[in-house]
């Protein structure tokens, strides 16, 4: 009778044994799996909006992404500075990468939205709501921008190894960079950014866009180009 307890009472702490090992693995592998899905989130989600290369987040404030993360049209907003002529223009940019279609349309600085003037927005805020306001301007609510500055300009415009400009007799004259600049007018802007733009979807998208983001203040990340140029 002693034996058969000693059997039973072993039985008992055998079972126990092996439910608490059973109940140790499952809630370890739980905890595996929650930490995974914790790191994963933080790690690799789309946590607190897109961020630059260093990490530095974008203004959150939903007009300053691509229209649709992965959509076939950029839409930029062109801006030129010359503070020593104080000259400014702008223009938007309807990008289509794959057709190699860039439409632009011309602005003015002095177009009034809101109660304020497009120049009035770039003194008081910035480039970056400015570039806000013109994208809503032309209907767009998400945009992108590229600032030039003359120097800027005439070596990304010179890239593309001569401007075509109609000299109202019936010829087209190659210019250069400069030459471009000392003609500048609203639409005459407009129509250089499209040509520069154009050439640099024939020459090499991924290499002239790069250059651009080089040399130009931009709100553009290299991993956002990548995507919205190849994906």
């Amino acid at each position: 009778m002693s034996a058969l307890k000693n059997i039973f009472a072993f039985a008992a702490s055998f079972t126990a044994a092996l439910i608490l090992f059973c109940f140790a693995a499952v809630l370890c592998f739980g905890m595996s799996s929650g930490f995974g899905a914790v790191s994963g989130l933080f790690n690799g989600g789309d946590v607190g909006g897109d961020k630059d290369e260093d990490g530095t987040a974008a203004p959150d404030d939903g007009t300053l992404s691509s229209e649709t993360e992965g959509a076939e049209n950029i839409y930029v907003i062109a801006v030129y500075c010359d503070f020593e002529k104080d000259e400014m223009f702008i223009c938007g940019l309807d990008i289509s990468p794959k057709a190699g279609d860039v439409t632009a349309v011309p602005l003015s600085f002095d177009i009034s939205i809101g109660g304020k003037t497009f120049k009035e927005i770039y003194e008081a805020d910035g480039v970056y709501r400015l570039a806000s306001e013109a994208g809503k301007f032309c209907g767009k609510k998400r945009v992108r921008f590229i600032k030039f500055t003359p120097e800027t300009f005439e070596k990304i415009a010179d890239r593309t190894r001569g401007l075509v400009y109609n000299d109202n007799i019936g010829h087209d004259v190659l210019l250069t960079g400069r030459q471009a600049e000392a003609l500048f007018t609203d639409d005459n802007f407009a129509e250089f950014c499209r040509q520069t733009t154009e050439k640099a979807l024939e020459n090499g998208v991924e290499k002239e866009f790069r250059a651009a983001v080089n040399l130009c203040e931009n709100d553009f990340s290299y991993p956002e180009l990548y995507r919205m140029l190849y994906e």
